[in-house]
């Protein structure tokens, strides 16, 4: 491997890695609940699936093919971590409270 060759895969590794950190990351902002489409909603799954409350295993809201649509699969996962995370109510609507806590633990902000 000649030195521009290194130096252009390890630069493809850091895109990568960037890249990944950055879907797993979420802010929150505003009420989410069943019915909406937004690219804040795909930004809720994709931080649903990087913590492991899948969407879907197929298809749309699958990790990598994340929608905009709010559907019953994403109330469904919303539900799931919210049950796992103790948080009331177990609603599936995303407000402050389970807003904060995929914030949290999604990398997105440390409250």
């Amino acid at each position: 491997m000649n030195k521009f060759t290194k130096i252009f895969v390890s630069a493809l590794a850091v895109l990568a890695i960037s890249a990944a950190a950055a879907s797993a990351a979420y802010t929150h902002t505003g009420l989410l609940k069943m019915g909406m489409t937004s690219s804040q909603v795909m930004s809720l799954q994709q931080a649903l699936n990087a913590n492991g409350f899948l969407v879907s295993t197929t298809g749309a809201g699958s990790p990598g093919m994340e929608s905009m649509y709010f559907g019953a699969k994403t109330k469904a996962a919303v539900m799931a971590y919210q049950s796992a995370k103790g948080l009331t109510p177990v609603d599936g609507i995303v407000g402050v409270t389970t807003g904060t806590s995929l914030t949290a633990n999604a990398g997105g902000g440390s409250g």
